[in-house]
């Protein structure tokens, strides 16, 4: 019985230190983009529903929406737009909010969606027009 019990305690521990301590692992979202564009309007909308008029962002900031971890990162400056935004990580899906035409780059191998916060529709296919509405792109964000 003695050692029935030292073996099933230790491993009835063991099982709840694991079940206590895995981390909950969330997928990575990022805002990025040229000041002005509209990332932090849709943060703010998406995360917290809230619709704010906001200052330029100085520093960059992350909100949970469900279970994605949603990153708005400032631009910093730079000629290539990968440096610029801070594109770095191909396990994560970027939103790269654009003024006009002129901002749309190559996206090689990362998970780029360009997006158009205000209502024009003399875009291409590949950029998400959000006519406004900040909730529009979170179909695309899952």
């Amino acid at each position: 019985m003695i050692i029935i019990l030292s073996i099933i305690i230790p491993l009835l521990l063991l099982i709840l230190f694991i079940k206590l301590h895995r981390k909950t692992y969330k997928k990575t979202v990022a805002f990025v983009g040229p000041r002005g564009s509209g990332k932090t309007r849709c943060l703010y909308k998406i995360c917290r529903n809230i619709a704010v008029s906001t200052v330029p962002t100085l520093v960059s900031n992350e909100l949970i929406y469900k279970d994605y971890i949603i990153k708005e990162i400032v631009p910093i400056k730079s000629d290539d737009p990968f440096v610029k935004y801070g594109i770095d990580d191909k396990t994560i899906k970027y939103f790269c909010f654009i003024k006009s035409m002129d901002d749309v780059f190559d996206v090689k191998d990362y998970f780029i969606k360009f997006v158009y916060f205000g209502e024009n529709n003399k875009f291409s296919s590949n950029v998400i027009c959000l006519n406004n509405e900040p909730n529009n792109l979170v179909r695309f964000i899952k």
